[in-house]
């Protein structure tokens, strides 16, 4: 088997994986119900598009000038992704006010399929943070891990914190693979996607009981939704540590602290890790933890997460730049100052890919750019006036770049 044909396979894994919980394994009545069909590549079922991060689409997306398709207000800005879902040409949008609102993707009509606030240990309005489709459920964090059914929005069980009494609620966007819900608070939980039972929690390295901050009790928080790839759990933490986590027993594999500050979350392309960090990225072996290359440009500032595509690792930190997957030789170099005569910074937001274009927002003026794998042209961008981009990543499914705006505005882009 080629290595390009085994990341073609591995990638079709991932997006499975997310399926994993379906009718036959997560407790549903009858092997009869309705399924999110999380394999088709036109969706955008979980936060890093697949369970390995890799915020790769195999479908195309807009290569022309665009327009708003669509628009909806209220979307949670609480994470960097957005609190969006989207399979099957529906996409389940959460709000700041505890509701899921399920949309047609082509017109942007729906109605709310899921309201948290109806429940009775819910006596305040508290954001849906994100959203994951998988099997015929959504799993939704909020002030714990929720799961419902995807057709009535009918709760199934809650998932509160357990490390500390008072609960701090889920940090992270939730990963479902295999019947297991992972998400990050004070440590990793494994939950069970059927029962809403811990099945473990791992306990991150605490800070030094001299440090700011120090609580004396848990560990420290996780940072970064999870990748699980090849048995194994991967994530960072506030403290820059990557650890990897057995999926069975929850026990470390290996952990490594980051060159710098590690940013955004960790993506998984056969057997590396890629983690964005201060000044670049690095890629480390998955099995070992042994660092295989790490990128030293000084002038990147990077708060993004990488996104891997067709062997090339792309990152924004001011440019956006790709790297090769193997070597971390610079490949691709996009800083398009020049063509649009003021200064264009790309850094927050991760980018997203096809195997044609590049989708990347810009930090300041609110444009999203749409960039040429071939040769590095910007494709189209919006008017900086439009206010898209200005907070958190984009997605995209069903042939539109989703982005939201810094008002919390979901805008659905189409080319037009």
């Amino acid at each position: 088997m080629s290595e390009r044909t085994r990341r073609e396979w591995l990638a079709t894994v991932g997006a499975i994986g997310v399926a994993g919980c379906s009718s036959a394994s997560n407790g549903s009545e009858s092997d009869d119900e309705p399924t999110i069909d999380t394999t088709s590549p036109d969706g955008w079922p979980v936060a890093g598009r697949d369970v390995t991060n890799t915020r790769h689409s195999p479908a195309d997306g807009p290569k022309n000038d665009v327009e708003p398709r669509w628009t909806f207000d209220g979307v949670s800005l609480e994470f960097d992704d957005p609190a969006l879902a989207v399979a099957d040409g529906a996409a389940y949008v959460g709000t700041e006010s505890g509701q899921v609102r399920e949309l047609d993707s082509k017109t942007g009509d729906g109605s709310t399929l899921v309201d948290l606030n109806d429940g009775e240990h819910r006596s305040d309005d508290v954001p849906i943070r994100a959203v994951t489709a998988a099997g015929d459920r959504l799993y939704l964090v909020s002030d714990g891990v929720y799961a419902v059914d995807a057709a009535t929005g009918e709760e199934l069980w809650t998932f509160e914190e357990t490390a500390l009494e008072s609960g701090s609620g889920i940090e992270t966007p939730a990963v479902v693979t295999d019947g297991t819900v992972y998400a990050g608070g004070y440590g990793l939980y494994a939950i069970d996607a059927a029962s809403g039972e811990e099945r473990w929690h791992f306990e991150t390295e605490t800070l030094p009981e001299t440090a700011d901050g120090f609580d004396g009790s848990v560990g420290w928080l996780v940072s970064s939704a999870p990748a699980v790839a090849r048995g194994t759990v991967v994530f960072n933490t506030a403290l820059s540590i990557l650890y990897t986590v057995d999926v069975e027993t929850g026990e470390e594999a290996w952990s490594l602290e980051g060159a710098g500050r590690l940013r955004g979350t960790p993506a998984v392309d056969v057997d590396a890790i890629y983690q964005a960090e201060d000044g670049g990225v690095s890629a480390i072996d998955l099995e070992t933890g042994e660092r295989r290359w790490r990128t030293e440009m000084s002038e990147l500032f990077v708060r993004g997460s990488p996104t891997v595509a067709n062997d090339t690792v792309y990152i924004v930190g001011g440019p956006l730049v790709g790297f090769d997957a193997e070597t971390g030789e610079e490949r691709w170099h996009v800083d398009p100052d020049s063509e649009y005569e003021r200064t264009v910074t790309f850094g927050r937001t991760s980018p997203i890919a096809t195997d044609e274009t590049v989708y990347v927002a810009e930090d300041d003026r609110s444009a999203v750019f749409a960039v040429s794998v071939a040769d590095e042209t910007v494709r189209w961008s919006t008017e900086p006036t439009d206010g898209i981009g200005t907070h958190g990543g984009l997605a995209l499914a069903d042939g539109l770049v989703y982005a939201i705006r810094g008002d919390g505005t979901l805008v659905a882009l189409e080319e037009g």
